[in-house]
């Protein structure tokens, strides 16, 4: 009995220093994407809200905000509708690159990049809405902004 309760005690102090002590390790922001379902509270249903977080160039670890419940998470940005845009404290983190395949009255295809500078909204700290379009849609934005090549 005696050595069942240590090693339930040993699990327990285990799982909690291992939950959220060890900062998620990256590489760039595609390494901090994080995903949790939301309710939406005035259909009743599930949602699926994904946020890219920053990665932390100096400690190679995604931001300390990356670690947050899904409550918090759905509170935070789920519930302001900002699901699907990245985290950000500059206007310089919300540059979007693509590159977009145009096509010519012959019928011919090229591709071009194309980039396209966001704001960052400092009071939600998340790019602007636009930086979420599908790509699609932010190709035709980029291309009518002349912003591409």
């Amino acid at each position: 009995m005696k050595s069942f309760r240590s090693t339930v005690i040993f699990l327990f102090v285990f799982m909690t220093i291992g939950s959220g002590c060890f900062p998620r390790e990256c590489q760039e922001h595609a390494n901090c994407i994080k995903s949790c379902d939301c309710l939406d509270t005035t259909t009743q249903t599930n949602t699926s809200c994904g946020m890219t977080f920053l990665c932390e160039v100096e400690s190679k670890s995604c931001e300390a905000a990356y670690d947050m419940d899904c409550t918090e998470f759905c509170q935070t940005y789920a519930a302001k509708g900002v699901c699907g845009s990245k985290r950000c404290t500059l206007d310089s983190e919300c540059l979007r690159s693509v590159t977009c395949t145009v096509t010519d009255s012959a019928g011919n295809s090229q591709d071009i990049p194309c980039s396209q500078q966001f704001s960052c909204d400092n009071d939600l700290e998340v790019c602007e809405t636009a930086y979420i379009l599908d790509d699609l849609s932010f190709c035709e934005l980029c291309l009518a902004n002349g912003t591409s090549g």
